[in-house]
């Protein structure tokens, strides 16, 4: 299985709606205010987890997030939210 390189990722579009591309091939979208801040969070905890083969595998059948949520992952603004103790984690 071959890991991810995070020089191989790109992103693609403006302020309110990002594509995250990994050789060419979009991975994930975002679509928020903070679209940008939030592609480059899911990119560093998709390389630390997750091979090529195996996000890929789980795309056909999965969305993004429910990907990256199996194996923890908590976006920018539930971790700030849990912070500032407006959400308390399931």
């Amino acid at each position: 299985m071959s890991n991810f390189i995070k020089a191989d990722f790109s992103f693609e579009g403006n302020s309110s709606e990002v594509w995250v591309k990994y050789n060419r091939e979009v991975i994930a979208r975002f679509k928020c205010a903070r679209a940008k801040s939030n592609a480059k969070d899911f990119v560093k905890f998709l390389v630390a987890n997750y091979s090529v083969e195996e996000y890929l595998m789980k795309r056909e059948s999965l969305a993004p997030l429910q990907i990256l949520k199996e194996k923890g992952y908590q976006s920018l603004n539930m971790r700030k939210a849990i912070e500032a103790g407006n959400y308390l984690p399931a």
